[in-house]
């Protein structure tokens, strides 16, 4: 890799860097004890020629050095560096290309080797440039194996003082590999976007289209050509078919027509002329297994799954699980213990080999991955790396998936005539029972508040459907949640808000809230215990609905209202239905009344009623009762008075009596 001065190099002078001094010239010094600024030049690996395996075939490398820093360096000079290690396996790739290891030394300083650019009193000056170019066999560096890659490069001496404390300056770090028997290599183009389907026939963008048209159709192109592999998410097929016969798009809160069906249909007609024998599918809109996992859902993964299978035309492509960064952990694997028919890439797997897990599970297939470079490597050096990687995994193979245009760009250019093409499920047949070495790698995931979402959106679905049982909406939950898992939001998590912003324009809360209407007068008179009241309900929503009226009393002691029974009304209707309260005293109550679900659930605010008792039917009765009572009571007592009054006068009436 390309750099500037590095101390991690120093471990490598000693005696070498004695001898190449004692042959340049220069004597050697103890280092002085102030403070002196380190050179710093620049390296750029312009080309690198290997031309053969045998030990007379040589090495070429061509640079150019140049001094881009304001101080001028002395005593300039190039040698080679190599390491005699052939290195067989990803593990030691790894660490050789982070330059975690400091074997390797300089060679010896002979015309081939070794470049003299300024003498020790002579300036490098700043802005000052040359192209130099090196080169050594086979049999010289050491480099005598096959099937391997060597650590190589060239390493650019100087000092900032003139004096002959020598330090690397700029070094050039890469690797030459040797390839053996043909290397059998898996190129896999990944078809799978973000989604922007709502709902069936409604996306939140255009961007499907803009996709179709760029990216995916560049990927489409490579999946068609000889010798490459494919996996299509089942997402992305179901948003391309839904596209291509015609669909709506949200835009500035309206929906309007969408302009991409042409595209859609364009580009569905030449994803089936694919070769299915080299194709396989991904979980429905690969979601955040590794999240899912950490956050213990495992119904992100059944949905993914079932929902996935639902697609048509897809269920003879072999299943592969595409974590988010393709990181894989043993969490992860233990939560995808079920998907036995399945395989799981990880770019985190020290094995080339692919392995099934002898206690179960899906397969686990190593992936080529980025290995670490420094930041200003070139392009050059980023090949050079990916054909040592792709050497060392030997006859195991490789697997590289592509999902960009610039891995599409490096892929081509690291397909050398000593690899092989092999299909994706010739790859996974090639599994052997074992479990693989991960090595452990942070991971960007979903937050466990994201996932927590998910119950929300489903508890939002299930109201809807209580209340409109037949809306074809209510069948699309588990797409549309599961679209909310993907792996693609954890890099767009505004784009997860705007869907769940949407979703939520469908079948939310305030959905229902908005497109039901409860209409009832302020006041109700009762003259009586039990009355009937009218209530109105306006169905304003787009399917039919089924509903009760509920209405609470804020003293249910004194009066009670029952609910309504469930009725029905169709979209832009409504509907009165009459309520019975039951009050067992005068006086003026309130209530509210409200809509709710069959299982009780609200789905309206209160509307506050004022009901005032008055019975004067009651009242009327008593009075009757008791004036009754009282002529009853009053005819009685005369009738007694009158006896008396008569039996008294017969007393005092009485004739004479005669002699």
């Amino acid at each position: 890799m390309t750099s500037g001065g590095s101390g991690s190099w120093r471990r490598a002078l000693g005696f070498p860097l004695a001898v190449l001094l004692a042959a340049t010239g220069f004597a050697w010094a103890p280092t002085t004890a102030h403070a002196v600024t380190e050179p710093q030049l620049q390296v750029q690996l312009d080309q690198l020629n290997v031309s053969g395996s045998d030990p007379d075939d040589t090495v070429k490398i061509t640079a150019t050095v140049t001094n881009a820093s304001a101080d001028p360096v002395y005593g300039v000079q190039a040698i080679l560096w190599r390491s005699r290690d052939p290195i067989r396996d990803p593990a030691t790739l790894r660490k050789a290309a982070a330059a975690e290891a400091g074997w390797g030394s300089r060679m010896s300083a002979t015309p081939d080797h070794y470049r003299l650019v300024t003498r020790s009193t002579e300036p490098f000056a700043p802005g000052a440039k040359i192209e130099l170019q090196l080169k050594a066999t086979l049999g010289d560096l050491g480099f005598d194996t096959t099937g391997a890659a060597y650590a190589f490069g060239v390493q650019v001496l100087g000092t900032s003082d003139q004096s002959s404390n020598y330090s690397v300056a700029g070094q050039i770090r890469t690797f030459v590999s040797l390839p053996g028997d043909a290397v059998p290599l898996t190129s896999a183009v990944l078809l799978s976007t973000t989604p922007t389907k709502v709902v069936d026939g409604l996306f939140r963008s255009e961007a499907l289209s803009a996709e179709l048209t760029g990216r995916l159709d560049a990927l489409l192109s490579a999946a068609a050509r000889p010798g490459h592999s494919w996996l299509i998410d089942p997402e992305l097929l179901d948003e391309v078919r839904d596209q291509a016969d015609g669909y709506q798009v949200l835009s500035d809160g309206k929906t309007v027509p969408g302009t991409g069906a042409t595209i859609a249909a364009g580009w569905l007609a030449r994803y089936q002329q694919l070769d299915r024998a080299w194709g396989g599918r991904t979980l429905y809109a690969n979601p955040d297994v590794v999240g899912a996992a950490a956050a213990d859902d495992p119904a992100v993964l059944s949905r993914a799954k079932s929902v996935g299978e639902s697609v048509l035309g897809l269920s003879d492509l072999p299943l592969v699980v595409v974590p988010n960064g393709l990181t894989l952990d043993q969490t992860t694997v233990e939560y995808l213990a079920g998907l036995d028919d399945a395989a799981v890439l990880a770019r985190n797997s020290n094995s080339t080999q692919v392995l099934t897990p002898t206690t179960g599970g899906p397969t686990v297939v190593s992936v080529a991955g980025a290995l670490a470079t420094a930041e200003d490597s070139s392009e050059l050096e980023t090949r050079l790396l990916s054909l040592a990687a792709t050497v060392v995994a030997g006859n195991s193979g490789q697997l590289r998936l592509i999902s960009s245009t610039a891995e599409l760009a490096k892929d081509e250019a690291s397909r050398p005539d000593w690899v092989e093409p092999r299909s994706l499920a010739a790859l996974l047949a090639s599994a052997k029972s074992g479990s693989p070495e991960l090595v452990e790698q942070p991971s960007q995931t979903l937050l466990p508040d994201d996932f927590a979402r998910l119950a929300q959106v489903q508890r939002d679905f299930a109201t809807y459907q209580e209340v409109a049982p037949n809306a074809a909406i209510v069948d699309q939950q588990s797409p549309a949640v599961a679209r909310l898992s993907a792996s693609a939001w954890v890099q767009d998590p505004q784009g997860r808000n705007d869907l769940l912003r949407a979703l939520g324009d469908r079948v939310g809360p305030r959905v229902l809230a908005d497109g039901i209407e409860l209409h009832a007068s302020s006041r109700f008179v009762m003259s009586s215990r039990t009355n009937e009241f009218p209530i109105t309900v306006t169905n304003e929503l787009a399917d039919q609905i089924q509903v009760i009226v509920r209405v609470v009393s804020d003293n249910p002691q004194r009066l009670n209202v029952p609910p309504s029974k469930v009725f029905t009304i169709d979209p832009g209707q409504s509907q009165t239905v009459n309520i019975r309260p039951e009050a067992s005293s005068n006086g003026v109550m309130t209530a509210t009344a409200s809509l709710v679900t069959a299982s009780g659930h609200r789905i309206t605010g209160g509307t506050r009623i004022v009901i005032e008792v008055t019975d004067l039917g009651m009242v009327a009765w008593i009075i009757v009762v008791i004036s009754g009572v009282v002529l009853v009571g009053a005819t009685a007592f005369r009738i007694r008075q009158v006896r008396r009054r008569n039996a008294a006068a017969e007393r005092t009436t009485e004739p004479e009596s005669t002699e």
